[in-house]
């Protein structure tokens, strides 16, 4: 009986040596963050073997975070006294209100062979789930500049030299912003605030986010340019344009504001020519104490002079207002061609060819250009937000829009995405003001 227990005490340890073994680890770094700053979360799988091919993860969708695929990491590692082969999926999780981030409990599939085998056999692992806790803006920064990154870098740069401004000048300014550990959906808005004697036109701003190469950080760009037009003379204030950033390692707000700039504006020749004329005008017909000779010959001089001038000043009219409605349609186009109605027609076109790279870069470009307040990080979720009812058939037709194969969307998808993407363009677009502003003319 005893003999019996050894050889089967013996028989158990030598297929425990041999049995599979696989298990996946879920790790949040660090755990708590602010609203905008990165976690990392790291998804590793292990095997006693190998892997014969990638692991299947299912796609990480949260609801108040955006996630980014960051750089996968394979190698070896001993636990026990037993060598496991192990990938590392890493993605970086930017949560974008106060609310704690909720990771569920992920199902992954293994590829792996059994030991001494070399077919990779199907294996399910399931990962914990994991919080990460988000805290708001401290009280001591305003939450209208909050940003949180490594680093800030802001230029700018001038069509002309702010020296020789002229009434009437429209001078344009470019600020470009870049900084590394964000996106660029946090990039705050600017508040253009208005001053006396200046109008300003500000264009929508142009982002985007450089993904990371392996071992490099995210940097996100934007690009924002601004129109002022200077309507008096005199001094003119252009206000500081508040900014900066979050320095979450160093546990700091660094400044990187814009400081106001002081504008002495010359007259205009061209815009005064109307005084002149109403002043040669009033010299010409009144002086009462000269004798009769003299009142013929003033007489006949403003009979001969006043056609003339009359013609002068009409032409100086008309040239104004030339001036005007050429610098009011340059700018109005300028602003159509950075709107989202100007990417919304791009998308129709896009969507009447039916080639479905070009759809997805068109409306990825119309979503961009959406109110910040409005921005989601992917279509399905732009419908459910704005939506009262996601139908089948258009979860069907987004199905259908990323699927690699075939190339081409079917014309019933065409009508049912476009149909859509008109209603979430009413709902998501911002109402126009009610009064236009307009230039005036500084005679």
């Amino acid at each position: 009986m005893s003999r019996l227990f050894l050889i089967l005490t013996i028989l158990a340890c030598a297929f425990s040596t041999n049995a599979q073994e696989t298990f996946v680890s879920a790790k949040l770094t660090p755990g708590d963050v602010y609203v905008g700053q990165p976690a990392k979360l790291s998804i590793t799988t292990y095997t006693n073997t190998w892997f014969t091919s990638a692991a299947k993860i299912p796609p990480l969708v949260l609801s108040n975070a955006f996630v980014v695929p960051s750089e996968n990491n394979v190698g070896t590692e001993s636990i026990n006294g037993t060598t496991f082969s192990y990938v590392s999926t890493n993605f970086m999780i930017y949560p974008y209100s106060n609310e704690t981030v909720e990771i569920p409990v992920l199902n992954i599939i293994l590829f792996t062979p059994e030991p001494g085998g070399f077919k990779g056999k199907e294996k399910t692992v399931r990962s914990k789930a994991q919080k990460l806790l988000v805290s708001d803006a401290p009280v001591s920064v305003d939450k209208s500049q909050w940003l949180v990154a490594n680093w800030l870098s802001v230029k700018q740069n001038w069509s002309k030299s702010l020296k020789a401004v002229k009434v009437g000048d429209v001078v344009d300014r470019e600020i470009s912003w870049s900084a590394s550990g964000t996106m660029a959906a946090f990039f705050p808005d600017i508040d253009w605030v208005k001053t006396d004697g200046l109008s300003v036109y500000p264009e929508l701003p142009g982002s985007n986010t450089k993904m990371p190469e392996r071992g490099s950080e995210q940097i996100a760009y934007k690009k924002q340019k601004i129109s002022y037009l200077f309507e008096r003379e005199g001094r003119i204030t252009l206000p500081a344009i508040k900014m900066g950033y979050w320095h979450a390692r160093q546990n700091r707000w660094i400044d990187r504001s814009l400081p106001e700039i002081i504008v002495e504006v010359a007259a205009n020749p061209d815009l005064a020519m109307l005084a002149s004329v109403r002043d040669s005008l009033s010299q010409l017909t009144a002086d009462p104490t000269q004798n009769s000779d003299l009142e013929n010959e003033a007489a006949f001089q403003w009979k001969t002079l006043l056609p003339l001038l009359l013609k002068i000043a009409a032409l100086a009219i008309l040239l104004g207002l030339l001036v005007y409605y050429i610098r009011l349609f340059i700018l109005k186009r300028k602003l159509y061609l950075q709107s989202n109605t100007h990417q919304l027609s791009k998308l129709k076109q896009a969507l009447s060819k039916g080639q479905k790279p070009t759809i997805q870069t068109a409306l990825y470009r119309w979503m961009d250009h959406l109110p910040t307040s409005r921005r989601e990080a992917n279509f399905s979720r732009l419908c459910e937000a704005n939506l009262d009812h996601v139908s089948p058939s258009l979860k069907s037709s987004i199905d259908h829009l990323f699927e690699p194969e075939p190339s081409m969307l079917d014309t019933n998808d065409q009508k049912e995405l476009l149909k859509t993407v008109k209603v979430l363009h009413r709902k998501c677009s911002k109402k126009p003001d009610k009064q236009a502003r307009r230039l005036q003319l500084n005679p």
